[in-house]
């Protein structure tokens, strides 16, 4: 994809782990591309990463700071950039089962989602994208079909799906072109350590144990690089405004399996310690997606294995 065909492009949550990799891949095309990280005094205005150490590991430092919560800021950004397109990536992942997570959850994903969906119409911007999980799916059956009726169970996810449908029925109402890309599981490097690929690199790159659960629950893992470029598309599909879209590798595998792919490729399976904690409670067992609507709609598949991302995560870690 040599000319997106994207003028301008304003990306909020871009010191995040997923919008590092959209702007890097952005400005790989050429696009001109305004960074926008949560507030600097913590992660309470959109953002799942310090904003403040954005430099670091090779990010680009934010151009701007915002509060997605603040309906009047959102509306000066918008006015004072005037992009053509919008990808927000901006979110907290709180997943704690106080009223005061989904309290502050919501306050986030949801009423900071309706800000910039309605400031994005009212400056006339030709296509909104939003990352959404598939953690929204929760407990119904598997593979995860976009029409499915969603059971989110933890805070993240049902704040996650509100958001969805929030953004969906605001671009509706507003004539915003709005694409929802609900993503699996994605690594990469630069990955925080909470994360299992994050976490089990970090340590296989110190020589530490790592603790892990059986591994038996079923994942479906999917390149940082791809999800950009998926992102990209999106803005661009026609088919794509106004629906939510799966976006995976179409390969799920065991948790175990790919841990163990990781620390083979790394040539240090004997820091594995499999079956030493427990499942997080509320974590779902089987995470699999119907990837049909992704091929048939962006017309495009993610192209990078698990084993080809494994190497290429390892290598930009010097493992």
């Amino acid at each position: 994809m040599s000319d997106p065909g994207i003028e301008r492009a304003l990306v909020l949550g871009s010191t995040g782990f997923l919008g590092s990799h959209l702007v890097a891949h952005l400005e790989s095309l050429g696009v001109e591309t305004l960074c926008v990280g949560g507030p600097r005094t913590g992660n309470q205005g959109g953002v799942t990463e310090n904003s403040a150490g954005a430099a670091a590991g090779g990010r680009r430092p934010p151009d701007r700071y915002l509060d997605i919560r603040d309906l009047a800021e959102v509306g000066k950004l918008m006015r004072d950039v005037k992009p053509t397109h919008v990808f927000h990536l901006a979110a907290v992942r709180n997943r704690g089962a106080a009223p005061e997570d989904l309290s502050s959850s919501v306050e986030v994903n949801v009423n900071g989602s309706a800000n910039v969906a309605a400031c994005s119409a009212n400056s006339g911007v030709e296509r909104l994208v939003i990352a959404g999980t598939a953690e929204e799916y929760g407990s119904i059956a598997v593979p995860f079909v976009e029409s499915a009726d969603e059971h989110p169970v933890t805070t993240y996810g049902i704040s996650k799906m509100l958001a969805t449908h929030a953004s969906l029925a605001c671009g509706e109402m507003m004539a915003l072109p709005v694409a929802v890309l609900r993503i699996s599981v994605a690594y990469g490097p630069g990955q925080s350590e909470t994360s299992l690929f994050g976490g089990l690199v970090s340590a296989l790159s110190q020589g530490r144990h790592f603790a892990m659960s059986l591994g038996n629950q079923t994942r479906d893992f999917v390149w940082a690089g791809d999800v950009a470029d998926a992102l990209v598309r999106a803005a661009l599909a026609p088919d794509a405004a106004g629906t939510i879209v799966n976006l995976g590798s179409g390969f799920p595998i065991t948790v175990a399996e790919a841990a163990r792919t990781v620390a083979a490729a790394a040539g240090r399976e004997e820091l594995l310690g499999i079956g030493e904690l427990p499942l997080r409670k509320g974590e779902a067992v089987e995470y699999t997606l119907d990837l049909s609507k992704c091929r048939k709609v962006l017309g495009w598949t993610p192209p990078t294995t698990l084993d080809d991302g494994v190497r290429m995560m390892l290598a930009a870690e010097g493992l």
